[in-house]
């Protein structure tokens, strides 16, 4: 009986831990808090949207669209739209190609890189679309929803005592 269950909570842990595996892929649907450092401006309280990511004819890659809201310590702001490339190896490469109300922002290209939990990019930016433009700079951004996300181990925890519960109930019914 005890082996029964054991059984079955291993096929659901690892069958769950597949999921969010494969889950860390998908872009769309949060917003990514961005802090940069271009050496002479901080970036913080910036935002990274992605808008859509959609297979690409490669079929191991995607075509990503999406938005940055700019917000840069010398008063600098703006909304600046990119598309590019999310590659099968969680490399990044996109490029601006239209700023809403820019306040001292230049289109730029990028590159990043997605961390293996799939909650954090590490990257750079170019000196801009537009040769001569702007000064390179490096970001992070993290996933907000990662921030107020239940730890792994701790949901396993949850799941396997939920489970142990429902078990001893089941046993506390057939003896009564």
């Amino acid at each position: 009986m005890h082996q029964g269950v054991y059984r079955t909570v291993l096929v659901l842990w690892f069958g769950l831990s597949s999921l969010t595996a494969s889950a860390s892929t998908i872009l769309t649907g949060d917003i990514w808090d961005v802090t940069g450092d271009d050496g002479f401006y901080t970036w913080t309280g910036s935002t990274l949207v992605f808008t859509s990511q959609t297979p690409a004819p490669s079929g191991s890659d995607f075509a990503i669209e999406g938005y940055f809201d700019w917000v840069g310590s010398g008063g600098q702001s703006g909304r600046e739209l990119f598309r590019g490339t999310f590659f099968a190896d969680h490399t990044l490469r996109f490029d601006g190609y239209q700023l809403i109300d820019p306040v001292g922002i230049v289109l730029a290209n990028y590159t990043g890189r997605l961390s293996a939990d799939g909650n954090t990019i590490i990257g750079a930016w170019g000196t801009g679309v537009v040769p001569g433009s702007g000064i390179p700079g490096d970001f992070q951004a993290v996933r907000r929803a990662a921030v107020a996300a239940v730890p792994e181990p701790v949901s396993a925890w949850l799941f396997v005592s939920g489970l142990l519960g429902l078990v001893g109930l089941a046993k506390g019914r057939r003896a009564g």
